[in-house]
């Protein structure tokens, strides 16, 4: 039954149905994490090495449709400690991180190899990083890339009068971030966007931290409760209230279920959703971002409560 809920979810969910009809990452990688975190619960039951390796391999292919999610293989590793350290001990827990964090290696290294080699540096699976922190920690425009182009717009309406007439929202975000760019013309895009970024945390995390961290809460909340949409479409009543009641429900079952219900497999998928949560709330924080979570947290969320109401009962 848990599984029929878990599915229906998924397939009704208007958000996942719209993603699924567009050219993006996240349907791909809403698959790859649900079979990682399957293999993951699956590790949990009878924790071995190669089992957590396997796991590792799942999590380590799903990173490269979904790069944002590699920061969380290490909190995914520490996971697998905590799990195989009681029937097994501080050793092979150990050694049961390690063989998830080698099954990751394995998976991802083919490709930073191939794309090193093109770039002629070290690429750690993707190369967009840059434009995504600087948005992020770029406080006069909270976070967000429309807030940039109010903050912005002016600046480059200047540099090219072309742009006079054409409204901020509609401002091509390239344009934009080509502006920020050019203030660093020895270095490419990437590396001056990173250079930006690094200024805008001593400019405002160092010198205004009250409202730079008010920002990133605001963008790590916004990931959670803002069910995705098109780019100037509005959230009704209806869409919030049933996007919220789902992710509500989805998630307070998972931690239901790792903690009342003592299933420690779910606790692999609590640790990307914490990741992805920190990630976006320091990085350019999209809605969309929270989509290749669901399938995965409807389904631990739908194992939390029936596996909650079967202890009820017995």
């Amino acid at each position: 039954m848990a599984g029929l809920v878990a599915a229906a979810a998924t397939a009704f969910y208007p958000p996942l149905v719209d993603v699924a009809g567009r050219a993006l990452s996240e349907p791909l990688g809403a698959l790859g994490l649900a079979i990682a975190v399957l293999a993951c619960v699956w590790a949990a039951r009878r924790p071995a090495e190669w089992r957590f390796a396997l796991a590792g391999l799942a999590l380590g292919l799903t990173l490269l449709a979904r790069a944002d999610l590699a920061p969380a293989v290490p909190l995914v590793a520490l996971w697998a400690v905590a799990v195989a350290r009681r029937p097994r001990g501080w050793r092979r827990a150990a050694m049961c991180g390690a063989a998830l964090l080698a099954g990751t290696v394995v998976a991802v290294a083919p490709w930073v190899r191939s794309a090193s080699d093109r770039a002629g540096r070290l690429v750690p699976i993707s190369t967009s990083g840059g434009s995504a922190i600087f948005v992020g920690t770029y406080l006069p425009g909270h976070g967000t890339m429309f807030g940039l182009k109010r903050s912005l717009g002016n600046e480059l309406r200047l540099q090219d009068p072309r742009m006079g007439s054409v409204p901020n929202f509609r401002l091509p975000q390239e344009r934009i971030l080509d502006l920020v760019a050019g203030r660093h013309p020895e270095l490419d895009r990437d590396a001056a966007l990173r250079r930006e970024a690094r200024e805008n945390l001593d400019r405002y995390a160092l010198r205004r931290p009250l409202p730079f961290a008010r920002m990133l809460g605001t963008k790590a909340a916004r990931m959670w409760v803002t069910p995705n949409r098109g780019p100037h479409a509005r959230v009704g009543a209806v869409s919030l209230t049933v996007h919220l009641l789902l992710v509500g429900l989805a998630l307070v079952g998972t931690i239901l279920a790792v903690v009342r219900v003592r299933r420690p497999g779910p606790g692999a998928l609590l640790a990307v959703a914490a990741s992805s949560t920190a990630i976006n709330a320091v990085f350019l924080s999209e809605p969309r971002h929270l989509l290749p979570l669901l399938p995965a947290l409807f389904a631990t969320g739908a194992a939390g409560w029936a596996l909650l109401l079967k202890r009820s009962r017995a």
